[in-house]
């Protein structure tokens, strides 16, 4: 079996909506390919997405855009993590109270307050 493909959580989401109000899969790539007409919000991140993530039709590494909602479609997809919360896992991991593991996520702390970043449950 095909692995799963790594899809932003609002395309994740969107996807998810779009199928629950009954929409094939041959439908949102067809409506997304087509462009006419209005879309749901839903749908309009699909197509937004499909639209920043294609480029040349003849690169054979492209993996985003069509192909990547294809196979998101076909083989089944996994939500990425954002940044704030690959940090925000992090930073819970390290959560028991020994010293290498509160030096740690004072480093993390201290670097999110330096650059003015903020993320819930770690400094905000």
């Amino acid at each position: 079996m095909s692995e799963k493909v790594k899809l932003p959580r609002e395309v994740a989401e969107a996807i998810g909506i779009v199928r629950m109000a009954g929409l094939t899969d041959f439908y949102i790539v067809g409506e997304a390919y087509k462009r006419e007409g209005t879309y749901s919000p839903s749908m309009n991140v699909i197509i937004n997405y499909i639209t920043a993530n294609t480029t040349d039709w003849l690169d054979e590494e492209h993996e985003k855009g069509y192909t990547h909602i294809m196979k998101a479609l076909v083989n089944g997809y996994e939500v990425e993590e954002t940044p704030e919360e690959k940090v925000k896992a992090l930073y819970r991991k390290y959560a028991n109270e020994t010293d290498m593991h509160y030096g740690y996520r004072l480093g993390v702390y201290e670097c999110l307050e330096a650059l003015n970043i903020k993320i819930e449950g770690v400094n905000a």
